[in-house]
């Protein structure tokens, strides 16, 4: 999510939370410790990249239905604005608490893994970057401090990261260094109640990720780099906004395909130009939206709130798609968006409506912080049951992560972005009205 979306009063949010719900989900079920399979079969199977992407289509379906209504007027700059105060106020409280939660681990002496120089692969959080802060500091150059430090900051970069390992000699690509020959793999002693990691290989190096405080924010930065070209694509006719769909999904098939980068992790999933096809898939999916609007189709809210659960069904069984399943189920979601935002507004005074899109919103408001927020619960997991990895990786102990995880949630969504988004609201009024006096003024002077 980016998992990033308006939280203003319009008809649009007052649908798919619960959708926007599962897709967070998926990716807290990717990060549960040990990868333990969850018990539910229908459950937990999706791979967290592919709901990642289908939030960056939900992103560009949510994205272009703004820019077409309330920002529609004038510059760019509210919707640039009103884009920034929705992702970094979490997004800080997260970094900071994850820097606290850091230093906490590092100073009570906890060592979750024990290793040499080198910390397990695949683990992103921050109980292993205390200890990759604390021991493997030294193996950061200028140049990676520099980066590192921005890349915090502004979010921008952090998707690139993830394609670079810091060594005693600089940086170099993932691809140069040639991980997969020297990464080790995972052992458990003989009482089994312990993972240990063993390197293959005795080269001092770390890929740069791990020194991420808030490692799953690199979606973020591909977001706002979208945000940045939004409202400029918005601008592209139809027939030229295909043409850049099917060239940038063509090169990622291409590329990924038939070339090396396929192997790699950051080329599948966090390589921008490989991404932005699904965004484009998400404003396409609006303009299919635009023309039910203009259209003679009468969808009832049976239709709307059927194509919404059928989305749910379709994730949920994810495992049970055919091949290729990633792409059926991303044209699922660009087939399905229009018809469950397709709204009638003779139904948007019923009572059960409401309180049903009240509380299907609450759910899609809980997804971008349950979503950049969750590694905070799995690191305290990690610190308070080290010795104990059989309970995390059985269902109760997931259960308790994930309860954890959207209580968190929930504590950042009332006492962080609510304070944010009721300025938000304001913001937007004044500067609708402000735009709208002028327009006044402009044609009192024509006159």
């Amino acid at each position: 999510m980016c998992f990033n979306f308006s939280l203003t009063h319009d008809v649009s949010e007052k649908i798919l939370g619960v959708f926007r719900l599962l897709l967070a989900l998926f990716v807290l079920l990717g990060h549960l410790p040990g990868l333990a399979d969850w018990t539910n079969p229908l459950f937990g199977r999706m791979n967290a990249g592919i709901a990642v992407q289908a939030f960056f289509i939900l992103s560009g379906f949510y994205m272009a239905m703004i820019l077409a209504g309330k920002y529609s007027l004038g510059s760019p700059k509210s919707f640039y604005y009103s884009r920034l105060l929705k992702i970094f106020p979490i997004y800080y409280a997260v970094l900071l608490s994850g820097v606290i939660i850091c230093l906490l681990i590092a100073t009570v002496g906890l060592d979750i893994y024990e290793y040499g120089n080198n910390p397990p692969s695949g683990y992103d959080y921050p109980s292993v970057i205390s200890n990759v802060f604390f021991k493997s500091f030294g193996l950061l150059d200028p140049l990676s401090i520099v980066l590192l430090l921005l890349s915090h900051i502004f979010l921008i970069g952090q998707d690139f990261v993830y394609g670079l390992v810091t060594t005693p000699t600089g940086i170099t690509t993932v691809g140069e260094f040639r991980m997969t020959e020297v990464f080790g793999s995972f052992a458990v002693d003989a009482g089994g109640g312990e993972v240990r990691w063993q390197p293959r290989s005795n080269v001092p190096y770390m890929t740069l990720e791990k020194y991420l405080f808030v490692p799953q924010a690199w979606s973020l930065g591909l977001e706002l780099m979208f945000y940045a070209m939004a409202p400029f694509l918005l601008r592209i006719k139809s027939a030229g906004l295909i043409g850049l769909t099917v060239l940038f999904l063509a090169l990622r098939l291409f590329m990924l395909e038939l070339t090396d980068l396929g192997l790699n992790g950051f080329f599948q999933y966090k390589f921008f130009p490989f991404e932005l096809g699904f965004f484009l898939i998400g404003i396409l999916s609006f303009k299919c939206y635009q023309f039910l609007e203009d259209s003679d189709f009468d969808l009832t809210s049976r239709h709307r709130y059927g194509a919404a659960l059928l989305l749910c069904v379709v994730a949920l069984c994810y495992d049970l798609l055919p091949d290729p399943k990633n792409w059926i189920f991303f044209s699922a979601v660009a087939i399905l968006l229009p018809i469950s935002f397709k709204f009638d507004s003779s139904i948007a005074s019923m009572p059960k409506s409401v309180t049903w899109d009240r509380i299907d919103r609450f759910l899609g408001d809980l997804s971008y912080p349950l979503y950049i927020s969750h590694l905070l619960v799995v690191a305290a997991a990690y610190g308070l049951f080290q010795n104990q990895m059989r309970f995390l990786g059985r269902s109760i102990g997931q259960t308790t992560i994930i309860l954890v995880s959207i209580v968190l949630a929930a504590v950042l969504l009332r006492f962080v972005q609510g304070p944010i988004d009721r300025y938000r609201w304001r913001y937007a009024q004044v500067a609708t009205e402000t735009r709208a006096e002028r327009r006044r003024k402009g044609r009192n002077k024509g006159r």
